[in-house]
């Protein structure tokens, strides 16, 4: 009599391969991923969950590089100039130049609606920092945009 043994979970299962009840007639293979069955899964499927997940994070790499530059851009580029100011009639801020040595490095606009605030910070490249504040919900959207 033969016994073989492997584990699952942890726990080593024997088997008496020499005992024809042990062995089973029929093995169900899963062709997707499932939280709740046990069954073996194909290759391809979990090579396919792989490859999603790694293209994810490439995203959400992507994602922390326009989160740098949107940093970058709101709050590096103005060291060292001279800021311009411009109030709409109610006294609000609805404009700031950044310049240094006469050019405009960063302009920030500002508009104001019913419960929102939005930014715009536009460098002279062309790259867009958008600020949304719900002024309800207090909930800030923020987008970046490349040149």
């Amino acid at each position: 009599m033969s016994i073989k043994g492997f584990s699952v979970g942890g726990n080593v299962e024997r088997y008496d391969y020499n005992a024809l009840d042990n062995i089973p007639s029929e093995i169900t293979i899963d062709t997707a991923l499932s939280d709740s069955s046990t069954n073996p899964v194909q290759n391809r499927v979990v090579t396919s969950a792989i490859n999603s997940a790694n293209g994810s994070i490439s995203s959400i790499s992507g994602d922390v590089d326009d989160l740098k530059s949107a940093i970058s851009l709101h709050d590096d580029e103005i060291d060292n100039t001279v800021q311009t100011i411009t109030f709409g009639s109610d006294g609000s801020v609805q404009k700031i130049e950044h310049k240094r040595n006469n050019v405009i490095i960063r302009t920030d606009t500002f508009t104001f609606a019913t419960n929102m605030i939005t930014e715009v910070t536009t460098l002279n490249t062309g790259e867009t920092l958008t600020i949304a504040t719900n002024l309800t919900t207090l909930e800030t959207t923020v987008t970046y945009a490349a040149a």
